[in-house]
């Protein structure tokens, strides 16, 4: 009898040891199905702010015929310092100088820094602010030269005066950092932008979300 009660209360023991671990890989599936899941799914599987604010339907753009960088006018928000927002720009090289690029400008006429994405035909991709490269023109791997490219903004405002800005390309994390004069006295304007002789892009639409 005793050695039957010894082997009953080993067999609880490691009984208690199981129920222990499959608790615990309950809770952590029940985390990972929680906020940690979100985190994961932000690397993962990133998408916009629900909230869409406004979106423009863009066509074919031509650019004229000088080697100099142009804005044209389509989203007319002003943000203001205090605003967070996810910015979408789809746009594809149709035509023009192979050495040509195209991408998302930002900024404000009050201070003469606009932060500036670039794409090209050729498959680089790179970011200005003012004559300053955050990430110098390079090769990169997930622009798609002969199709659409998506180019997202989102800027967060961490407290007043302080923001912080990711940028994706093609849902891709392409550079994080902190940029000051995107917001003037008139507020940051948002464009689409174009450099490179006979250039023409097929924009498809920008759209700002909060």
């Amino acid at each position: 009898m005793p050695q039957a009660y010894r082997l009953c209360g080993a067999a609880q023991t490691v009984m208690k040891k199981i129920l222990a671990k499959l608790t615990f890989l309950a809770l952590l599936l029940l985390l990972l199905s929680g906020g940690y899941g979100l985190l994961l799914r932000e690397w993962v599987d990133p998408r916009p702010w629900d909230n869409l604010i406004q979106r423009v339907e863009l066509d074919e753009q031509s650019f004229p015929k000088r080697a100099t960088p142009t804005t044209q006018s389509h989203l007319p928000h002003r943000f203001t310092q205090a605003e967070s927002f996810d910015l979408l720009l789809t746009g594809r090289f149709v035509a023009g100088e192979i050495n040509s690029a195209y991408g998302l400008w930002a900024g404000t006429t009050a201070v003469d820094k606009p932060l500036i994405v670039w794409v090209t035909p050729t498959g680089y991709a790179g970011v200005t602010h003012g004559e300053s490269w955050l990430v110098p023109l390079a090769p990169w791997p997930h622009v798609r030269p002969e199709q659409d490219n998506e180019i997202w903004l989102r800027r967060t405002v961490v407290e007043e005066g302080q923001e912080l800005v990711t940028l994706r390309l093609n849902r891709e994390l392409f550079w994080v950092g902190e940029v000051a004069g995107l917001t003037g006295e008139g507020g940051t304007a948002v464009d689409i932008w174009g450099e490179g002789p006979e250039l023409r892009i097929q924009f498809q639409h920008i759209q700002r979300s909060e």
